[in-house]
């Protein structure tokens, strides 16, 4: 029998409600299991990530398998949330995705600390393709992690 795996926690730091709404649609039409949470800005997101005030419910807001993020957000950047996610050793593990307006230029790739940048607009279907991607890829790191935990790994 096929094990069907713990849907992925994926959460969204956008502030466009038009933007969230693509992102929701573009994981419903993946047809995978994934629990979609969203925040506002980066301040809402180190809240969620530290369990404070709205968030403070451990259990209602669990650990992100992956953040995707917008870089420009109101209270503060994705740019500043980001530098307190990757200084965090609680966190740093944490797979990002920045999606921005922002011309991507090799000095704001630089600036990224090992996020992932897209640039947007995007159409919706490469909406999806980057979505498939990105869960496949986390998807994959926490199978192989699950089987060096349990000492299971099989050589590549």
């Amino acid at each position: 029998m096929a094990e069907h795996p713990e849907p992925l926690i994926v959460l969204l730091a956008e502030d466009d409600s038009a933007d969230e709404a693509l992102v929701r649609a573009a994981l419903l039409e993946l047809e995978r299991s994934s629990d979609l949470f969203c925040v506002g800005d980066g301040a809402q997101l180190l809240d969620y990530l530290e369990h404070r005030g709205d968030f403070a419910d451990v259990e209602a807001f669990p650990r992100p398998d992956v953040i995707l993020m917008d870089l420009d957000m109101p209270r503060m950047s994705g740019d500043e949330a980001l530098r307190h996610i990757r200084t965090n050793p609680a966190r740093c593990d944490i797979p990002v995705a920045v999606v921005t307006g922002r011309d991507a230029t090799r000095e704001l790739a630089a600036s990224l600390e090992g996020a992932a940048l897209f640039t947007k607009p995007f159409e919706f279907d490469d909406l999806v393709l980057l979505l498939h991607n990105l869960l496949t890829l986390v998807e994959t790191q926490k199978r192989k992690a699950a089987e060096r935990a349990s000492g299971q790994e099989h050589p590549a």
